[in-house]
């Protein structure tokens, strides 16, 4: 079993730093924490609502659900789509840091479908 990762969270508040479990998604680590990122489909990646924006490391994403490369998913299709001026997304409920070079902007979100 590999050691957790840690991946950044930006907030309003500052920078927080959490562990993520391996196979456990980037949405239920920051639960863990107090941070709420689920919406109403409740981490089933269905309604939008913890997509953020990724400032650093999107090809350091894995899929939870496949344990491959995240960017080879429907998942990042579906954000690949909203991109806005070059900006990369991701569904938190989905993915899982290959290594710690990951930041996630909670403050920038896109509108769920």
């Amino acid at each position: 079993m590999r050691r957790p990762m840690e991946v950044t969270l930006r907030t309003k508040n500052g920078d927080r730093d959490i562990e993520v479990l391996e196979g456990q998604s980037v949405a239920a680590a920051a639960e863990a924490v107090g941070i709420r990122l689920l919406g109403p489909c409740d981490g089933m990646g269905m309604c939008g609502s913890c997509i953020r924006r990724v400032v650093s490391g999107i090809g350091s994403l894995l899929s939870v659900e496949t344990g491959g490369p995240y960017a080879e998913t429907k998942g990042y299709d579906l954000c690949d789509a909203r991109r806005q001026s070059g900006m990369e997304f991701a569904r938190t409920c989905a993915v899982h840091p290959l290594n710690e070079a990951v930041i996630f902007d909670l403050e920038e979100k896109v509108k769920p479908w």
